[in-house]
């Protein structure tokens, strides 16, 4: 293949791994950002240590003229190892969507190298060394390797060297290193064009492939997961933020405390989660829409709170950005623990909404989806989202705060009292006015009332409001059946068509940022004739069944996608339903790429054929004889 050949459709993975402190995130946000300025859709992925220094960091960075490119897969195109330890690191693969093919490169290669694995689907790979000491400043200053390497990357790929070398000083410019990180660029740049380019230039399709710069949209924005909550969270009116600082979390309340003052509003950092949950809920008081975010054992704290505002019948918006546990666990790897804390955690019976996000778009829209939904059903919401989607930074349509996750205008109701008639008056104020709160069970006054007949009338009425979700948002559900023809209208003349009708290979279900993943995975065993129906609910809880009961229609097999090591989903599927779903799990610390849930599912389609043939083959042996 022509390596300068760059009209094909293409994507390019990038992965740079090295110690805490060589700069590698810094290298990965810096290359993200030069890819988005020249017109590419780009994304990277992060994965550190919680330590401030020692462990090693990797980043993924996903180039590709296709906004639909996985964030994450198990190969890259170019690999980066800055020092020994991060050789070692990436031999086992424990990194950043993971590495095929790197391991005999790796033995080939010095102990600090770059190694191009192909990328073309073939075995070759090419090693070069990357001699730092060309650049005396990174002795005394290892955080400048990420300059080099942006040089390297940017003599390989084609990137103008004044773009990339402009994006680095902005970048550090704070870091009083602006001249010794331009040299370290320069002397990145100069040493791959003359002693790598030449050698790429005719064996790899990616050299040069960014040469060709593309428009730059106006609309264009590099956001991550948390911010994308933070800008939700004002689009949708919040005028009041109280968090406790916790990772992957915090930054949703760095941003909030930057820029919600802007709008009239205050962020607050409590001396606790308990503190800040109580904040939240005064200022739904006064009817002033207020979040909180938070992971795990901070959610742990906020238990008791959760059910007091359910009693109360008071608004809160709560963001849980998951993190591997349980108790301090690994504050910066990727999971989805939390599914069963976040709906069965605390104690009694309080009605709560738990949503889960995908994508950043979806955290942006869902955060709004929260507000309206917390001020029209008077309960605690909580929003799911996880390390990796968090932390994922990626180039991406500017988000439109006037419509819902799919397209439909979001228009209040003018009387949200009469939206929804169960409403507690005493939380939901026209005017500041007296009014009685308490945590005991209480009349619709809101007097104390332990008397058997009026804890039936209350629990009745705050649970009743939850009803109402099963028919007003069946648009928070994905149903994708691909190219697979819809059921029948039920009746006594359709069950022989029904019938007939074409028959799903498996069916699959998954949540969060895993489903983003799933849906990639989905597209590739579309494309090789596999038939599959899927369904990826937005809304994980009340349990509306006949969303997961519709997928019986294609297929009996149905596989739940997750990461955590109980299958969380598909045991809350076991429940509240007839389906008894195969777990695809995976609890590492990492998130799920596509050719891993590829791999998982096509695994579950083969067995299921073998057991089939096997079973026919028994019965026309035992037939025969």
């Amino acid at each position: 293949m022509d390596a300068t050949n760059n009209d094909a459709p293409f994507t390019l993975r990038v992965l740079i791994v090295g110690e805490a402190g060589d700069g590698v995130l810094s290298a990965g946000d810096t290359f993200m950002r030069t890819a988005a300025a020249s017109g590419f859709h780009s994304s990277v992925h992060n994965c550190f240590p919680p330590t401030i220094r020692g462990g090693i960091c990797s980043v993924l960075v996903t180039v590709s003229d296709d906004d639909s490119a996985a964030p994450l897969s198990t190969s890259a195109d170019f690999v980066f190892a800055l020092s020994r330890a991060s050789l070692v690191v990436l031999g086992g693969t424990d990194c950043a969507g993971g590495v095929d093919r790197v391991n005999d490169a790796i033995n080939r290669g010095t102990d600090i190298s770059a190694i191009n694995t192909g990328g073309d689907g073939s075995d070759d790979t090419q090693s070069f060394k990357l001699d730092f000491g060309l650049c005396p400043h990174i002795n005394t200053h290892p955080q400048l390797k990420s300059s080099f390497v942006i040089g390297v990357l940017s003599a390989i790929l084609g990137i103008p060297e004044n773009l990339a070398l402009g994006m680095i000083t902005e970048k550090l410019k704070s870091k009083n290193l602006t001249a010794q990180n331009e040299e370290s660029f320069k002397t990145g740049f100069g040493s791959a064009s003359s002693d790598i380019l030449p050698a790429l230039r005719a064996a790899n399709r990616h050299a040069l492939r960014l040469a060709s710069g593309r428009p730059v949209s106006e609309d264009q924005v590099i956001l991550d997961g948390n911010r994308a909550i933070a800008l939700g969270a004002i689009s949708a009116g919040c005028r009041i933020y109280a968090s406790y600082p916790i990772s992957p979390a915090t930054p949703i309340g760095t941003f909030m405390a930057t820029y919600l003052p802007a709008f009239g509003g205050f962020a607050y950092q409590a001396e606790d989660e308990i503190s800040a949950i109580g904040a939240v809920a005064g200022a739904w008081f006064f009817d002033i829409p207020a979040m909180t975010a938070t992971s795990g054992p901070g959610l742990s704290l906020m238990q008791e709170f959760l059910g007091y505002c359910s009693m109360t019948e008071t608004p809160a918006v709560i963001v849980d950005v998951q993190r591997a546990g349980p108790s301090t666990g690994m504050p910066t790897k990727h999971s989805q623990d939390d599914l069963m804390a976040v709906i069965f955690g605390g104690h009694g019976e309080g009605q709560r909404i738990v949503l889960a996000a995908s994508t950043i778009d979806e955290c942006f829209h869902l955060t709004i989806e929260a507000f309206y939904m917390a001020r029209h059903f008077r309960c605690p919401v909580i929003l799911l989202t996880d390390g990796a989607l968090g932390n994922l930074q990626m180039s991406c349509k500017r988000p439109d705060p006037s419509f819902n996750i799919n397209g439909y205008h979001i228009t209040q109701p003018q009387n949200e009292d009469a939206a929804v008639s169960t409403a507690t008056p005493q939380t939901a104020p026209t005017h500041i006015e007296a009014r009685r709160v308490t945590g005991l069970e209480h009349d619709p006054k809101g007097m104390p009332n332990d008397t058997s007949n009026n804890r039936v009338r209350q629990q009745y009425k705050r649970f009743s409001k939850m009803d109402k979700i099963d028919g007003n948002c069946s648009y928070l559900q994905t149903l994708d059946i691909g190219d697979l023809k819809p059921p029948l209208p039920k009746s006594r003349f359709s069950a022989r068509l029904q019938e007939s009708l074409p028959k799903a290979d498996l069916c699959v279900i998954s949540w969060g940022f895993d489903a983003a993943m799933t849906r990639v995975a989905v597209s590739e065993m579309r494309k090789r004739g596999i038939k599959i129906a899927c369904l990826y609910p937005r809304l994980l809880f009340p349990f509306v069944n006949g969303h997961y009961m519709e997928l019986l229609n294609f297929c009996p097999r149905i596989a739940v996608v997750e990461s955590n090591y109980t299958g969380q989903l598909a045991a809350l599927i076991r429940m509240n339903t007839e389906i008894n779903p195969i777990s695809v799990k995976k609890y590492n610390g990492e998130p799920f790429t596509p050719e891993e849930i590829e791999a998982e599912l096509c695994g579950i389609i083969n067995m299921e054929k073998f057991i089939s043939d096997m079973s026919e083959t028994n019965n026309d042996g035992a037939a025969k004889t």
